[in-house]
């Protein structure tokens, strides 16, 4: 199917098979209790109800008022920053979407992204957020969904955002919508919808009411109150900025003189004044007094109001100081959990955006293109949003991964835990798996069959041992996911002679477990990084010099080929930090680095069995 020729698009209709099963758009069940304001005193069955909030005050307070604008775009930029997924089990049925979402982009100018933002903006600042949409059979792929009544919805085209302000909405007396108008002042054209046409996203919306409750409500007047002050302390300043002095001439006991001519003593003080240069000075005699007049500190000082009122209005707009860019005391930790509460309220937006997209836009398109939505939901496409808390992310991806480990859940759920899409079978042989480890083990087969041939040992024995090698490779993933605060050589291990296998066994397992402890270590010390593309060796050579140190503590009373163990361990750490440097560097996506850098541990596993098998099988060399 060509995108951009419609023309091919309408035709392609004819290859979708809808006689299996039609989708049908249900009708509505009424609600049995009442609603609030449907009908008022001065209302008849024809009026339209507007917002039981005035949306448009808050209209202008986004743009006035730099707090509110500051705090709407803080949570708008958290909450797209990281994208979002557009996904299901069925892949057929995702490309459908996506194909669908391309061809509105195409015919209507507005991308889903540009769609999506206008969505968010409106959901954060009125709560409420309007898509009207333009059906036409000739500009969409879809096909018409018919009406239990018997009439056919034509497909939709395009969606179109709306001001909130703009709408008006007529409900019958359970709530039940019968009709959207919109009506925007200055425009002589105010068209009126249907229901079928309109989707009205909402958040926090009380139940009887029509509209959603705007989070900024309770704080409206908390900003008035804090603009008052703001107002007083400003003509405080006006007033009292310019100095007022006062020239005292005279004491008590010898008053100001009064000259024959007429004159005073504070007619010549007056005038001199009047004549002295704005840089001037002047001298005064013991009778003479100059005081300054101002407020004398008998203003109230209102600074701890305004920081009041100030703390007021930032908690309840849902940020902080920080947001603000106000450190202060703040360091990194304890900005992360001032700003959980900005962190949850997003993620509470996200899900209400997900809940309707999915319900109402995503559906809907799917019932066009002639799939199904069972029990299973195979076919639902979704909308999800990426996780925006990272830490938080990387502990439940890590988890998940360990609980796939452990048999506690299967693949694909393992893939939906950390927002992937199942593996397609023509995307099989592009994992680890199959590009690394096999790759890897064969090759190892294949080189021990050859120095076994100039040996003379059997070919079965050799293929047996690298059998047991490769299961030991295999079963590394499990290990690495135990309980890495007691491993099972903590308390050291006997000195006593054991047999190969069960040397080869406590040594890798050993290495296994220091290895993904200091995968560990590397992947905080990277997350607590800000500019991680900048890091170095000289970064992360305290974590190796500490796994390595741990390593010879715990392998001192083996009675292995210590020699060997150095230069392998070495040698691995070497490797390993050029390769965390390079892959690490060229990440552009932070939530990318946990996949990078548990690649580059992954890729150099197969030392740790190598070398154990090396020490152990020096060991048996030195005693023959």
């Amino acid at each position: 199917m060509n995108l951009f020729s419609i023309s091919n698009t309408l035709a392609d209709k004819t290859k979708i098979n809808f006689n299996k099963r039609k989708p049908l758009v249900a009708s509505k069940v009424a609600n049995a209790g009442v609603a609030y304001g449907v009908l008022g005193p001065t209302q008849s069955r024809t009026s339209f109800q507007v917002a039981e909030y005035n949306l448009g005050e808050i209209s202008k307070v986004m743009d006035i008022e730099s707090y509110v604008r500051q705090a709407f775009n803080k949570h708008v930029e958290l909450c797209l920053k990281e994208g979002y997924d557009i996904a299901s089990r069925d892949e057929e049925a995702t490309k459908y979407i996506r194909r669908r979402l391309r061809e509105m982009a195409e015919v209507s100018g507005l991308t889903f992204d540009m769609v999506l933002r206008s969505i968010m903006q409106n959901v954060v600042a009125y709560a409420n957020s309007f898509l009207v949409k333009v059906r036409d059979f000739k500009r969409s792929s879809g096909m018409p969904i018919k009406r239990v009544s018997g009439t056919q919805l034509p497909p939709v085209a395009a969606y179109f955002p709306m001001d909130p302000t703009s709408i008006r909405i007529k409900r019958d007396f359970h709530g039940q919508v019968l009709k959207y108008w919109q009506r925007v002042p200055g425009n002589p054209i105010m068209p009126q919808f249907i229901p079928e046409n309109i989707i009205h996203i909402y958040y926090d919306k009380k139940e009887g009411f029509a509209f959603g409750t705007p989070y900024i409500v309770p704080v409206l007047d908390d900003i008035r109150s804090l603009r008052r002050m703001e107002e007083n302390i400003e003509m405080l300043l006006s007033q009292h900025l310019f100095p007022l002095y006062q020239y005292i001439v005279g004491t008590e006991t010898a008053p100001a003189e009064i000259y024959e001519d007429g004159t005073s003593e504070v007619d010549i003080i007056k005038e001199q004044i009047e004549r002295m240069p704005t840089e001037g000075s002047i001298v005064t005699p013991e009778r003479h007094e100059i005081k300054n007049l101002g407020a004398e500190g008998k203003a109230l000082d209102a600074t701890n109001y305004l920081k009041y009122f100030e703390r007021r209005v930032i908690a309840g707009l849902g940020i902080s100081d920080i947001s603000l860019g106000r450190g202060d005391t703040a360091n990194r930790a304890t900005a992360s959990t001032i700003d959980k509460s900005l962190t949850d309220r997003c993620k509470d937006f996200q899900a209400v955006v997900e809940n309707f997209i999915n319900e109402y836009m995503f559906k809907e398109l799917l019932f066009e293109g002639g799939f199904v939505i069972d029990e299973t939901e195979d076919m639902f496409v979704k909308l999800k949003f990426r996780e925006i808390d990272i830490d938080n992310m990387l502990k439940t991806q890590n988890h998940s991964v360990f609980k796939y480990e452990h048999h506690a859940i299967t693949e694909t759920e393992m893939r939906e835990e950390i927002a992937r899409d199942p593996v397609g079978e023509d995307q099989r042989e592009d994992m680890y798996v199959e590009r690394v480890q096999l790759p890897i083990s064969e090759m190892e087969t294949e080189a021990a069959v050859e120095i076994a041939g100039a040996k003379g040992v059997e070919k079965a024995k050799v293929m047996s041992a690298s059998t047991v090698k490769g299961k030991t490779r295999s079963t590394a993933g499990k290990k690495s996911t135990n309980n890495r605060n007691k491993p099972t050589n903590q308390h050291g291990t006997k000195s006593a002679k054991t047999s190969v296998k069960r040397d080869y066994e406590k040594i890798s397992s050993m290495l296994d477990h220091v290895w993904h402890l200091t995968k560990l270590d590397i992947i905080d010390m990277v997350n607590d990084m800000d500019s991680w593309r900048n890091i170095d060796i000289e970064k992360i050579r305290p974590i190796v010099n500490l796994t390595y140190t741990g390593i010879k503590e715990q392998t001192s009373g083996l009675n292995i080929d210590h020699a060997a163990l150095d230069n392998g361990m070495q040698c691995a750490f070497n490797d390993l930090g050029d390769l965390l440097c390079r892959n690490i560097g060229s990440t552009e996506i932070k939530g990318d680095l946990v996949y990078k850098i548990s690649g580059v541990f992954e890729s150099l596993r197969f030392r740790l069995n190598d070398l154990a098998e090396k020490v152990i099988i020096n060991e048996e060399e030195n005693h023959a």
